[in-house]
């Protein structure tokens, strides 16, 4: 009987650290996209994914978001979404202050945070880099590009497992 609890408590806790490992692996995102977007204060974006890196297929990003003081030094805060299908994709974003340019006619980088995600975007973490450029001058256009690394994070019944199966292992040992 305890050759066979042993057994099975080291086989939980394996399967259980690969099922963590497995769930944990991060995948890389590069999605690229081109549209409109409309001025003021407060802007919004509407565009199509024309490159896309990622699971399941994002096709298109809206933006909202916020210049927080125009001209040259201003930088911009928001939210972007990314949809497709069952699949979307938020993200929170700041960027570092556009070092030349008027409101709307400048390019601005800056760094992005997971917020939330539907369908192979649910239940992650994860972070990485973006840039803009906007131009007023030529019909409001605007281009976004996002990269980064996005996350599984274990559900907490994995975790739970994990945490059990180990103590039963070692529990089992110290009795020896």
């Amino acid at each position: 009987m305890r050759y066979t609890l042993c057994v099975v408590m080291r086989k939980l806790l394996i399967l259980s650290l690969i099922g963590a490992s497995v769930a944990a692996n991060a995948f890389s995102i590069d999605l690229v996209s081109v549209g409109t977007f409309v001025p003021g204060t407060n802007y919004t974006t509407s565009e199509s994914v024309v490159f896309e890196n990622a699971p399941g297929t994002l096709a298109s990003l809206s933006v909202t978001g916020l210049v927080n003081s125009p001209g040259p030094g201003q930088f911009l805060t928001g939210t972007a979404v990314w949809n497709g299908g069952p699949d979307s994709l938020t993200v929170s974003f700041v960027s570092t202050p556009a070092s030349s340019g008027s409101a709307f006619t400048a390019s601005y980088s800056g760094t992005w945070a997971y917020v939330g995600g539907t369908g192979q975007y649910s239940g992650l973490s994860g972070a990485g880099s973006w840039s803009v450029v906007f131009n007023a001058a030529n019909n409001n256009y605007s281009n976004h590009s996002f990269s980064g690394e996005l996350n599984a994070v274990p559900e907490p019944a994995s975790l739970a497992l994990v945490g059990m199966a180990g103590l039963g292992y070692l529990s089992r040992r110290r009795r020896k």
